[in-house]
């Protein structure tokens, strides 16, 4: 058996976290993964962020 030990960021109260290219509240960093990659945006930055991604696509 093999015991690993995942990193669970949470955002704070409002706030969401991103790598740039996926979004959450809460990230379970895989094997290896570093936090410093994500980082906090406001819900507004977020939603932005979706809707030009969406522009992009149609």
């Amino acid at each position: 058996m093999k015991t690993v030990t995942r990193t669970v960021l949470v955002a704070d109260e409002g706030m969401i976290l991103t790598d740039g290219n996926h979004y959450g509240t809460d990230v379970i960093l895989k094997v290896g993964g570093n936090a410093e990659e994500w980082r906090e945006i406001t819900k507004e930055e977020y939603e932005l962020a979706i809707a030009e991604s969406e522009a992009e696509v149609v």
